[in-house]
């Protein structure tokens, strides 16, 4: 249920200077089997308009402009071994050697991607393998050694208390009433990319100003609850506001990170038990106002809201997993920085291409 560009499940967003690429930039297909541009023209397919004739240009300026976007994803992985590790070329800390299985796994899909791989395997390795636990069956290797469980007990696990804090605070009172407000006025530009009811509108990714402006209340409760103490890390790497609107259902779909718990602070809505999360197993788990639900939605789950007129309403959370070190959710905030500065440059080298690609074709 996370925000995200439409061909993603999750897109996670930790820090400024762009979006991460998600697993759509790694030829992944989506839920539609709609493959990506990048994946697309990855694999040498022709753009829209394009001429027979035009084919060994193509084919030569597209492999010059791939080997640049190459030469981009190492020179990351060499910033991040560098920041991290001590060096370019040096092995992980052994405090750090899951979050290394995790940036391997990275590199294989990305080196997958490079060589071609047909995307329907990969549709199939990513999507659709499930194991007995009812996830993904890659979440697993992708961050090794984390407890796997489709709900999380937020009354008795001391490391998820904090949460209740949150809840009963005043400033979450007040975002009830801001977010009402708001939605009164009908301004909100809700990121719908499911389009089955569930909306979001980040609050976390960079502190927007946007953000701030429109929601100052759930801006200043996350802040002042997403660290325990000042040297601690952040307890989460993204908030939202999000909805389920009246008389809808979302998809069973999974979200893919195994770091990341989603945690749901309901601020408005039914108080029946009409609007709800489903697990993997079919039990329900209702959104009600003031009560805090926590999930590994690496698990396959849906949501609904049944109420006819009424929408519910919440704060939403991507909390680093509770398992994970000080160093690891370090790691990953660097990891996340670093990719989003390279999936910038990559976008440059796309753009590059399709600007020669056009001018070849006018010109032809």
């Amino acid at each position: 249920c996370k925000a995200q560009d439409a061909g993603d499940a999750r897109t996670p967003r930790l820090q400024s200077g762009g979006a991460v690429p998600s697993a759509h930039e790694f030829g992944v297909r989506d839920e539609t089997g709609t493959a990506s541009l990048f994946a697309q023209k990855r694999r040498g397919l022709a753009l829209p308009g394009a001429r027979p004739r035009d084919e060994g240009l193509r084919d030569e300026r597209g492999k010059r402009e791939f080997r640049a976007m190459d030469a981009v994803d190492e020179a990351m992985w060499r910033r991040v071994r560098s920041e991290l590790y001590g060096g370019p070329d040096a092995a992980p800390p052994k405090e750090l050697e899951r979050f290394e299985a995790h940036c391997e796994f990275k590199r294989s899909v990305d080196e997958d991607r490079a060589d071609g791989v047909d995307l329907e395997v990969s549709f199939h390795l990513l999507r659709a393998i499930i194991k007995e636990e009812h996830r993904c069956q890659f979440v697993a290797e992708q961050f090794p050694n984390l407890t796997a469980s489709a709900t999380w007990d937020v009354e008795n696990d001391p490391r998820l208390a904090w949460l209740n804090d949150l809840a009963a605070s005043d400033h979450f009172a007040k975002c009830r009433d801001e977010l009402l407000a708001a939605e009164t006025r009908g301004t909100l530009p809700w990121q719908e990319p499911y389009k089955e009811g569930w909306g979001q509108i980040p609050l976390s990714e960079t502190w927007s100003d946007t953000g701030e402006l429109m929601f100052p209340e759930a801006v200043k409760a996350l802040m002042a609850f997403n660290k325990a103490s000042p040297n601690d890390p952040p307890r989460f790497s993204r908030g939202t506001v999000a909805r389920q609107t009246a008389s809808s259902k979302l998809r069973r779909h999974s979200d893919k990170q195994p770091w990341s718990l989603s945690t749901h602070l309901p601020l408005d809505g039914p108080e029946n038990g009409e609007a709800y999360m489903i697990t993997f197993d079919n039990k329900t788990h209702p959104w009600l106002p003031g009560k805090p639900l926590v999930f590994d939605t690496t698990f396959y789950h849906s949501a609904a809201n049944e109420s006819p007129t009424k929408p519910v309403y919440m704060l939403y959370l991507d909390i680093f997993h509770p398992d994970l070190t000080h160093d690891e959710i370090n790691a990953i905030y660097v990891l996340q920085r670093h990719m989003s500065e390279a999936a910038e440059l990559r976008a440059t080298q796309l753009n590059n291409l399709k600007s020669q690609l056009e001018k070849s074709f006018m010109s032809s």
